[in-house]
């Protein structure tokens, strides 16, 4: 995959909680657990994705996480823009110099023409997606 462990751990948990009832709150660790994620790490990227109003979070005995609307209204361009850095794709390949559309090296058309993919692809799909990708997966048995 192309994107962080932390985009990859909060893309599993989002869906894990839209598999859950609409006012059931889920711990961090419940979470965890059941997704065999570090719990710590997965409690900061909750909370990012709680900053960006993705999900909410309530304390106490009968707190925990819920999504915050519908998984169809949770775009997947917003949740990996929440934790990747997605204007280095921006950048030239290189890193060396400063290509542009004006000014550009001999691989920024087809660079751009992928990012332009990966980026329509993110904000064309939501949650729901990846909940029917899992599901598929789950009534074929394919292995995680």
């Amino acid at each position: 995959m192309i994107y962080s462990k932390a985009t990859e751990y909060a893309l599993n948990a989002l869906v894990y909680l839209a598999e859950q009832a609409p006012d059931d709150r889920n711990g961090v660790h419940q979470i965890a657990d059941a997704l065999d994620i570090p719990g710590h790490f997965l409690g900061k990227i909750l909370q990012d994705l709680r900053k960006e109003k993705i999900v909410e979070s309530s304390r106490g005995r009968s707190g925990g996480f819920r999504l915050a609307r519908a998984p169809a209204e949770i775009g997947l361009y917003d949740v990996v823009s929440v934790l990747e850095d997605l204007q280095r794709y921006e950048m030239c390949i290189f890193d060396e110099y400063e290509c542009t559309v004006d000014r550009p090296c001999s691989m920024v058309c087809e660079w751009n023409a992928v990012k332009n993919h990966i980026t329509g692809f993110l904000q064309n799909h939501s949650l729901a997606d990846l909940q029917m990708v899992r599901q598929f997966r789950a009534d074929l048995d394919i292995p995680k």
